[in-house]
């Protein structure tokens, strides 16, 4: 049932179905806890992107009550933080995310680092937040996957407010947007871009893992991964990517483990 209503949301954006199906699934008796709190967030996804957003933050702080200073526990603050970033709420995600920075979880505290970090940058410059209300719509667009959308209000942005400060931010919406598309060179161009525009900014290490990924698993370019995931190593040493990009690094250069 969860793996049916990932399908409806994600792929065929039949959301009201999806939401039926997972509300009957967490109704289910004897469900193992561990389940039912994938099912309560997935279903808080599905609340928030069906125009419910309430609902969404209810059921994810529900899953944070039950299963505090879990992987699961943080997972839920993290998707909550997301949820008040979404609707423009960025002092108080700000606030949840710096928490979760200490994160057991190694995915959890980069994600929330670095959208702590824009969050900061973007407020620092215009503390009502304007342009970047419209770039959190177009990273809602991007999760539901509804990747035209997300373009049409990333490519707005500009025109709106030109002097905003979000070129590396919207590089990288497009770069993602692209990855889910299978399109695989124009991601390495957004990535690029990042890499020489504002190799010192947020996204920088980021564009440049992301990079040696591509050229590693899908262009089968191994010599360039090598290259990147060494630049992390070299350049990038605060990275929280920098033990993955040197085990790769290590791999691909043929080490054999003593």
């Amino acid at each position: 049932m969860q793996r049916l209503a990932n399908l409806q949301v994600f792929k065929l954006h039949k959301l009201n179905e999806a939401q039926k199906v997972l509300e009957d699934a967490i109704k289910l008796p004897q469900i193992r806890p561990a389940l039912l709190a994938a099912c309560k967030l997935d279903l808080g996804d599905i609340y928030l992107l069906n125009g419910q957003p309430w609902e969404a933050t209810l059921l994810y702080s529900q899953v944070e009550k039950e299963a505090p200073n879990t992987p699961v526990g943080q997972d839920a603050k993290f998707k909550n933080a997301k949820f008040a970033y979404y609707t423009g709420d960025f002092n108080w995600a700000k606030g949840q995310l710096d928490v979760l920075k200490a994160s057991t979880s190694q995915l959890i505290a980069n994600d929330a680092l670095n959208l702590s970090l824009l969050i900061a940058d973007n407020l620092a410059i215009d503390s009502a937040g304007t342009a970047l209300k419209m770039y959190a719509r177009a990273d809602l667009q991007v999760f539901a996957q509804q990747q035209n959308k997300a373009i049409q209000i990333l490519d707005s942005i500009n025109i709106k407010y030109p002097d905003n400060q979000l070129s590396d931010d919207i590089s990288m919406a497009k770069a993602r947007i692209a990855i889910q598309q299978k399109s695989y060179t124009d991601a390495v161009t957004y990535l690029k871009k990042i890499v020489t525009e504002h190799p010192a900014e947020l996204w920088a290490d980021d564009a440049i893992f992301m990079l040696g990924d591509i050229y590693e698993n899908q262009l089968n370019d191994k010599e360039q991964a090598k290259t990147l995931y060494q630049k992390i190593i070299t350049d990038y040493a605060g990275s929280l990517y920098i033990n993955d990009a040197r085990k790769r690094f290590r791999i691909l250069r043929g080490d054999t483990a003593s």
